[in-house]
């Protein structure tokens, strides 16, 4: 989503796999946003959403109904 002239912010689900500690899913969540920040400099904003896929389904499937 646009956000300014040269502002963008990027919102992601993502299905982590399973048994993560907190550090690694915040590692992971660092790692992201840098790579996309790298990629893509006007990325200013990054939220991401650790659903299940299991989750992620149901939820798109709600949506379509």
């Amino acid at each position: 989503m646009h956000l300014g002239p040269a502002s963008l912010l990027v919102a992601v689900r993502l299905d982590l796999r399973d048994g993560l500690s907190s550090q690694q899913v915040e590692a992971v969540s660092t790692r992201i946003e840098a790579e996309l920040a790298e990629v893509v400099p006007e990325v200013t904003q990054v939220f991401l959403d650790p659903t299940p896929r299991e989750r992620h389904r149901a939820d798109m499937g709600a949506a379509s109904s």
